[in-house]
Formats: structure tokens, C-alpha cells, sequence
């Protein structure tokens, strides 16, 4: 599997319009769209020298149309749905069921982590789990006479280019 490989799930023109339409209207998308990653592919530093020697690794399940609206009034809830939904879409494409090869923890549990966007945003300061920290425009503006980009430095901000 190469390094740039990244499966992507429910993720048609039309079921990402389901998806859109069944989240603005307040509910969790069934079918689940959602993109897998796999970092430990090209770098598995993130993993302890005995689980590599082990051959383990990372997957990242990335849930699309999941704001954090959906979360405010039952975190716990939605999460427990959308990990179901997330697992049952990723199933759908595989021959065993992903949670027949996920590592056992400990206490005999599989080593399956959600976050939800309230998660992100308490732990990691994203406003409302947005990865991108706000709503992103369409590429065209209103007012031509101003572009803003973004510097390399957050403690900069933004500049204007003229």
C-alpha cells in the first residue's frame, strides 16, 4: 500500500448530499461517510519499538458531515452512534469485520478511540472540532480589493496582500 493511499467511504456526490441534508436537519448520517488513514505506513514513530516489532499500526476512521451541533446535547450518545456508524461503513468493504484484527486492550476491550468535535475542541483547542479553526469560503470573495493568506507564524495572523 503506498503512502498516498487513502480509502474513502460513502463518499459519492450523491450520498455526501444525503449526508449533508440528514446532518443540517440535526441528525448523525446513516450511511456514515468517512476517509481512513493509516500514518503509521510512512512513519511509525507514534507506535513503542515492541508494538513495531509486532507489526502494529494506526488507523485513523475520519467521519465526514459530523458538526458539533450533532454532539452538544448527548456527547457521549452521539459518539457510541457514530462509532457504530463509522465501523458499519467500513465493514461494508471488507471480507472480515475490521474489529476481528483491532489490538485488545488490557482490560479485553478493542483499542478504539473516539472524538468527538467537543473532544477536539477541549483537548486540542480546535473551535468546534473545526480542523480547518473556521468555516472555509468558497475561492471567490466579495471584496476583490482584499485577499487575506495565511503566514507561516500563527502569532502573526493573517496579512493583507494588496
Amino acid at each position: 500500500m503506498d503512502s498516498w493511499f487513502r480509502p474513502i467511504v460513502n463518499e459519492s456526490f450523491s450520498q455526501l448530499e444525503v449526508a449533508y441534508r440528514q446532518a443540517h436537519g440535526g441528525q448523525l448520517p446513516n450511511p456514515l461517510p468517512l476517509e481512513m488513514y493509516c500514518h503509521t505506513l510512512t512513519d511509525p514513530s507514534i507506535l513503542s519499538q515492541d508494538l513495531i516489532a509486532k507489526g502494529f499500526h494506526t488507523l485513523t476512521l475520519f467521519g465526514l458531515h459530523t458538526p458539533a451541533k450533532l454532539f452538544d446535547t448527548d456527547d457521549q450518545g452521539i459518539k457510541k452512534l457514530a462509532k457504530e456508524r463509522a465501523l458499519s461503513s467500513l465493514n461494508e468493504f471488507l471480507l472480515d469485520p475490521i474489529e476481528s484484527v483491532l489490538a485488545p486492550c488490557s482490560d479485553g476491550s478493542l483499542a478504539i478511540e473516539v472524538k468527538s468535535p467537543l473532544d477536539l475542541e477541549q483537548e486540542i483547542a480546535l473551535p468546534r472540532g473545526n480542523i480547518f479553526h473556521r468555516d472555509l469560503d468558497f475561492p471567490f470573495l466579495d471584496d476583490h480589493d482584499l485577499v487575506l493568506i495565511e503566514t507561516r507564524s500563527v502569532s502573526e495572523g493573517y496579512i493583507q496582500r494588496t
